[in-house]
């Protein structure tokens, strides 16, 4: 979808927080029914689907800051947490998004 106008200014950014709001939470119950209470996505082995997925709700952290998705889904934030431990994750944080 192309946004019309000044692409940082505040009625952009609220029509994108609004629009990925709508659609986020579709995406993120199936991440996290799918992800139980498991410690990775596919069972007890970290795989592609975990960097894919961290690198997904990392990004979500990055661009859109006013998203709170980590108390509605419990299960991603643990992995989320999880892969922030680890030192291939946490050595290639994005920039603070100012």
């Amino acid at each position: 979808m192309r946004l019309f106008g000044t692409p940082g200014s505040p009625f952009a950014r609220k029509v994108r927080i609004v629009l990925e709001e709508k659609r986020i939470p579709h995406e993120y119950i199936i991440m996290e029914q799918d992800l139980g209470a498991g410690a990775f996505c596919f069972g007890g082995r970290f795989t592609l689907a975990d960097i894919a997925a961290g690198y997904a709700l990392d990004y979500l952290d990055f661009a859109l800051p006013e998203v709170e998705w980590r108390k509605a889904h419990p299960a991603l934030a643990r992995l989320t947490a999880r892969l922030a431990a680890r030192k291939s994750f946490s050595g290639t944080a994005h920039a603070k998004n100012t």
